[in-house]
């Protein structure tokens, strides 16, 4: 076999660093080429995912909510049809609505903790989940904390809107938010709206013990995290709240929290 020769110019070794160079920019295109494609694949994953769980909570609202309920003997008419909610869902309890907001979904609760963390109304498989409550809680919302909880989603849907009390003058103009039961509309004055760390707040307090709770009081209304809106008002052992709670965002380690005190509960037709 006849010995390949090189001029002076261009050896053997040169030829073999161009051949990896090459070789190394071939993978590299090829990485290049995998990474847009399952971006591509994400996103689209994603926007799927955005529209499927706002076209399905806008659907249940639709089929569910009425908007042109009228007061009658004192009592205000209830817009929510929990019976047929009941009957899709018998996990369904109660409805919130945030004013100002796009906050108006249906509250959960199923005996496994954190079931509708990425279940829909009906229990399929849903990365914005739903809106609900663990069974540490009870369902008529007399317990001295109840936490309400939500995903951050970037469309502006489920608790993503919490956000909103950040600024001052949306928090100094949205005092309210409401809770609708079966038998009643329960109204919740916003007395403060913060950064939080993550912990489980129905565990880290022990709600039953004055001086737990009394903690909690504290460090809702004098958090040490920026974020922070309040008002100049007085919780006492008797004081019902409802905190909401959703993901802050790119921040794993907190959460945002809009906490809101009973100071009314009328009875509904």
């Amino acid at each position: 076999m006849s010995k390949i020769e090189y001029d002076d110019e261009y050896t053997y070794e040169e030829e073999q660093k161009d051949n990896r160079k090459r070789a190394i920019l071939i993978i590299l295109i090829i990485l290049l080429f995998l990474i847009c494609s399952i971006g591509a694949v994400y996103l689209a994953w994603n926007i799927y995912n955005l529209k499927k769980g706002a076209d399905l909570y806008s659907s249940v609202r639709d089929s569910y909510v009425d908007t042109d309920v009228v007061v009658e003997d004192n009592r205000p008419e209830n817009p929510i049809d929990f019976a047929s909610l009941k009957q899709r869902n018998s996990d369904v309890y109660a409805w919130l609505v945030v004013p100002n907001t796009k906050i108006n979904y249906p509250i959960l609760q199923n005996e496994t903790t954190d079931f509708y963390l990425r279940r829909s109304i009906d229990k399929g498989y849903l990365f914005a989940g739903c809106i609900y409550t663990n069974k540490v809680n009870s369902k008529d919302f007399t317990d001295p904390v109840t936490l309400v909880y939500g995903h951050n989603m970037r469309d502006d849907t489920m608790f993503c809107m919490l956000h909103r009390f950040e600024d001052e003058k949306f928090f100094k103009e949205n005092k309210y938010f409401y809770i609708y039961t079966p038998d009643s509309k329960l109204t919740y004055e916003i007395v403060s709206a913060l950064k939080y760390d993550n912990r489980r707040i129905t565990t880290a307090y022990d709600f039953t013990d004055p001086e737990q709770l009394q903690a909690f009081h504290y460090s809702i209304l004098n958090p040490k995290y920026e974020l922070f809106n309040s008002r100049n008002i007085e919780l006492t052992l008797d004081t019902k709240i409802v905190t909401l709670s959703t993901c802050v965002a790119n921040r794993p380690s907190y959460r945002y929290l809009v906490n809101g005190v009973l100071i009314d509960n009328e009875p509904t037709k």
